[in-house]
């Protein structure tokens, strides 16, 4: 079903496994470039081994997570029911009631990229992004500092007297256009709702009768296509390769020329050792000797009394 679900009364959950789930091919990707250095590299020095520990394990982790989200589906980001927006808050959901929000608009948000290949600010386009007043902000969604996730400054942006809560519709696999209008559709329709005495902040348990109940699930993963094997198989192949050649089960003419090379050089330091040894036993036996013969010359001149 569209997220534009003409049926407003519908509730809609919007999760992030298909963004989770479509992470494997990067880290096969990952684990690949690894390997590859592994092979390519005879001897890798210590900045190679540090940079080498540190995306094996990225790529290991971002292929379990990818694997298991397929498996096992995860907490809504968000949810869009006829009472507001409940969106997940660590591990607490909050309630933005319709009436709340003052306008919906459709804006580009930066934030911090945290790739290790190109760091730096990335820009999300069309992210739609709800207006709230700041004083309901403060009193039911800020966090501490030390509590807030890196992605707080892209979701929570000031504008003016009002905040803007952005809600990110690639983090939910969906289309910006479609978000959008589930959101408008359901604001038109609900803003107008009664006040409650308060707006609740709950823990994100289904029993909890504060919370929507479930609803159709947007943002899953979907059954691979052609192309997206594709992109999971090659980068397994490569893996497969690397490893296999790190493990000695083959080796390119340039890799074996030079583990040739260091072969000859070992057995020559080797050789090197054994007559350094013999020199050294040689110099110690001709002391020795020395040492005895003057032993005997001293006795001979200056022999001890009887």
């Amino acid at each position: 079903m569209d997220a534009a679900e003409p049926d407003v009364h519908q509730t809609l959950e919007y999760r992030g496994d298909a963004t989770i789930a479509g992470l494997l091919p990067l880290g096969l990707v990952l684990w690949f470039l690894a390997s590859l250095v592994l092979a390519l590299v005879d001897r890798p020095e210590p900045g190679i081994i540090a940079a080498v520990c540190v995306v094996a394990p990225a790529g290991i982790g971002l292929i379990a997570a990818a694997l298991w989200r397929r498996r096992r589906p995860g907490k809504p980001l968000f949810v869009l029911s006829p009472s507001g927006v409940h969106f997940r808050l660590g591990t607490e959901y909050v309630l933005v009631p319709w009436r709340e929000v003052q306008g919906i608009d459709s804006v580009d948000v930066s934030g911090w990229n945290y790739s290790i290949g190109r760091p730096g600010t990335i820009t999300f386009r069309d992210v739609t992004v709800i207006l709230v007043p700041r004083e309901f902000y403060e009193s039911h969604i800020l966090l501490p500092f030390w509590r807030r996730s890196p992605a707080w400054r892209a979701t929570f942006i000031p504008k003016g007297g009002m905040i803007q809560f952005a809600l990110h519709h690639e983090a939910v696999a969906v289309e910006a256009r479609a978000l959008r209008a589930a959101v408008e559709t359901r604001w038109h329709a609900f803003r107008g709702q009664l006040a409650r005495t308060s707006v609740p902040r709950v823990m994100a348990r289904r029993r909890d009768a504060a919370l929507p109940p479930p609803g159709i699930a947007l943002g899953k993963p979907r059954p691979m296509s052609a192309w997206d094997a594709v992109k999971v198989i090659v980068p397994l192949i490569g893996i497969v390769i690397a490893l296999s050649n790190v493990l000695g089960l083959w080796a390119t003419a340039g890799q074996t020329k030079a583990r040739e090379e260091r072969r000859l050089w070992a057995e020559q330091e080797r050789q090197r050792e054994e007559e350094r040894r013999k020199f050294d036993e040689n110099v110690k036996r001709v002391e020795k000797e020395r040492d005895e013969y003057f032993r005997r010359m001293e006795a001979e001149r200056f022999p001890r009394p009887r």
